[in-house]
């Protein structure tokens, strides 16, 4: 056979029923095989095997999968727009993001059990291009009936420990 797997990729990829592309491969050598992937629009993770000079070397005995540099493998995915899973775990995980409706634009609501963690999450919202919506007085009203004085009901809303005892502050 004459198909390499990022051409299927690239085929499914064209479906409009697909969302996304979750893969494993042991060789990513087609660099614009990968571009007509990413020019495709949509989301694409993979799990790329032989991370190690061991798993390298693994992956040529098994497939004769040519050893390319690990780190020109995370350039390549990371220009192109592409998530490396580091297992089969993680490409899961990222598969129910993929499968998770996105909202219109880049305004995201946080909802933490702690500052420092909504500020770590402001901080990663702002790096990937993503912003803290203003929350609208009536829920702003809502959230002070229910989150402790020492918590926070600005974005990102800190409901505190306190969740610990009460689950439905998540709510």
């Amino acid at each position: 056979a004459d198909v390499t797997a990022v051409e299927v990729m690239t085929a499914l990829a064209r479906l409009p029923e697909c969302h996304g592309i979750l893969a494993y491969a042991e060789s990513l050598t087609d660099v614009a095989g990968l571009r007509a992937l990413a020019a495709t629009g949509k989301p694409v993770a993979l799990l790329k095997a032989g991370r190690s000079e061991a798993g390298s070397a693994a992956a040529a005995s098994h497939t004769g999968a040519l050893a390319v540099g690990d780190r020109v493998v995370d350039a390549a995915l990371a220009q192109l727009g592409m998530v490396r899973a580091d297992d089969v775990e993680d490409l899961l995980d990222i598969g129910s993001v993929m499968a998770t409706p996105r909202p219109a634009g880049p305004r995201v609501a946080v909802v933490t059990t702690s500052g420092g963690s909504g500020i770590l999450a402001a901080d990663a919202l702002s790096a990937h291009g993503l912003e803290l919506a203003a929350l609208q007085p009536a829920t702003r009203a809502t959230l002070d009936e229910i989150v402790p004085a020492f918590g926070s009901t600005a974005n990102p809303v800190d409901v505190t420990a306190t969740v610990m005892s009460d689950s439905a502050l998540f709510e």
